[in-house]
């Protein structure tokens, strides 16, 4: 349906099954100059009965991801319109028009739309062209970790494994905590405990690093290592509540 200004109109039966109506004439006053030449739009809707409204409202209920309903109240009548969008479609197809323009000359744009299509699950095979446009404007752990996230969901796991390597190898401190993270989050210790590992070895001075060490291998119930690694942490004169995680869990282990 082309975009533009319409005219909503409802029809009501005596069984309460009506019509909602969108009508390319929106400047008439209620129904009163209602023609059915101008109609753009019908669709049944089944008139649900609600206590009295005294007021005509509007309102929008049971939200999900891709649709809404439309409820318009009035008197002892709601009138439900169910709108659905493919927003996965628009936001693909809206991503691909923004990329030809300013935001293509920039790796954060083609990373935000790879990250999108990654997230959402759809649209894999642009997604991973746009994360090797993305390393190719900006090599870092970033782009690459992106792209080796894209290649596990295509199921090409010895590539990502290979890309996730070299991206180590450039990641900060923070990256490399967060990517620990985010192995712990879905389920994966062991890999957890070794990018935690590897932050310690690089940034052997951080009390942040052995903290995050300390809890990848209380979380496997490895609480000798967890509390090595947790005092090692105290030693460091940590931030407060780097502090206050180590003792937390030092307590819980009966080690403080």
């Amino acid at each position: 349906m082309p975009a533009g200004k319409y005219g909503l109109f409802f029809t009501i039966s005596a069984d309460n099954n009506g019509q909602v109506i969108l009508s390319k004439d929106h400047e008439s006053w209620g129904s009163f100059f209602y023609d059915s030449s101008q109609d753009v739009l019908r669709a049944p809707i089944e008139i649900r009965t609600l206590p009295a409204t005294e007021m005509l409202t509007f309102n929008f209920l049971n939200n999900t991801k891709n649709s809404t309903e439309l409820v318009l109240d009035f008197e002892k009548k709601e009138f439900p319109v169910k709108i659905e969008f493919d927003v996965d479609k628009i936001v693909m197809e809206n991503a691909k028009k923004e990329l030809k323009g300013s935001t293509g000359f920039t790796w954060l744009g083609f990373a935000s739309a790879a990250n999108y299509a990654l997230q959402n699950k759809t649209n894999l095979e642009q997604a991973l062209a746009w994360s090797d446009q993305a390393v190719a404007q900006n090599n870092s752990f970033a782009t690459l970790s992106l792209k080796s996230n894209i290649l596990n969901q295509l199921g090409r796991n010895d590539e990502a494994e290979k890309i996730i390597k070299n991206a180590i190898g450039q990641a900060t401190e923070i990256e490399l905590n967060n990517y620990g993270y985010q192995l712990l989050n879905n389920g994966m210790q062991d890999k957890a405990i070794e990018i935690f590992k590897v932050n310690t070895q690089q940034h052997p001075k951080s009390a942040n690093a052995w903290d995050s060490l300390g809890e990848g291998y209380f979380l496997k119930g490895d609480k000798k290592n967890a509390a090595v690694s947790f005092k090692k942490a105290l030693t460091m004169n940590p931030a407060p509540n780097v502090k206050a995680n180590s003792e937390k869990y030092l307590k819980q282990m009966g080690e403080m």
